[in-house]
């Protein structure tokens, strides 16, 4: 039987920092915060040193955004570091 690989420390990273800033989360289940933040559209824009997420409108992206995810920039080992980041539409 294969014995269930870590998560990568960028992936960690992301989890811990941000999802426990997300205000009335803290006992969230998750299949919750899958439906409210993860379940998401958008458009990804591959750079030479950057992925964006540009996210669609949600009704739950001032809560990203208090989270700290508009300015978080994770760089990514698999993506030969390039950095992982967040952009929300104006409202």
């Amino acid at each position: 039987m294969a014995q269930a690989q870590e998560p990568a420390p960028s992936v960690q990273k992301v989890a811990s920092t941000s999802v426990s800033k997300l205000p009335r989360c803290e006992t969230a289940t998750p299949d919750r915060l899958w439906r409210h933040f993860l379940d998401a559209t958008g458009t990804l824009h591959v750079a030479e040193h950057a992925v964006t997420c540009a996210l669609n409108l949600r009704t739950h992206h001032p809560v990203l955004i208090e989270a700290g995810f508009a300015d978080l920039e994770t760089p990514t080992p698999w993506w030969n570091d390039r950095t992982l980041r967040f952009r929300f539409p104006p409202r």
